[in-house]
């Protein structure tokens, strides 16, 4: 039996891919040396990205009272939305800066990253200092999102019995949290700016 027979299919945008009008613009006005598609898909996923730390930050990060409303309303649900948005802000972060590319030699599979975009930008003599400030830039993001990978690859993704049984990783701090998104916002600002 299909549980989920006759509901609309739930992705991003409600459709087959994600390339949708705003991606297909991207595509369009950032030549192909700048990898406007990419650079489009990459910036929906920041998007979401800020929409979720909005909400974390509105509900969970807010006045003491507000706080205290939402956990006398409806303490379960609350708890769960916390859950759920702390480990998706950890799963973006993750997706936007891990390695271009991931699979065997043999069947490479290529991600939608900061460093995916970086080594799509043209090598040519008109887009070489760009190409070099946006993969100093994905490096960057990369290395201040150490702390997500950490809880995604041991508390999300597959939690291991050492990790089960001893402790978890440390959680990432709002700190934290504000200098990846400025960073990984830094880096797609500066193919914009192009």
């Amino acid at each position: 039996m299909d549980l989920n027979a006759g509901r609309p299919k739930l992705s991003p945008t409600n459709t087959k891919t994600n390339v949708d009008p705003f991606v297909r613009t991207c595509a369009h006005v950032m030549d192909d040396q700048l990898s406007g598609e990419a650079f489009g898909l990459l910036c929906k996923e920041f998007w979401e990205l800020e929409r979720e730390r909005d909400a974390f930050s509105t509900i969970f990060q807010s006045a003491d009272d507000t706080i205290e409303l939402f956990n006398s309303a409806a303490p379960d649900f609350c708890g769960l939305l916390q859950t759920l948005l702390h480990d998706s802000m950890a799963l973006r972060i993750c997706r936007l800066t891990d390695q271009p590319t991931s699979g065997s030699r043999q069947d490479p599979q290529d991600n939608m990253t900061l460093m995916f975009l970086a080594k799509s930008i043209k090598d040519i003599p008109e887009t070489a200092a760009i190409r070099s400030d946006v993969i100093d830039s994905a490096k960057q993001a990369r290395i201040l999102a150490e702390p997500f990978r950490q809880w995604r690859n041991k508390v999300i993704a597959h939690p291991d019995l050492t990790t089960a049984t001893q402790g978890f990783p440390d959680d990432f701090t709002n700190a934290q949290l504000t200098d990846v998104v400025a960073q990984i916002e830094w880096c797609l600002k500066l193919v914009a700016d192009k």
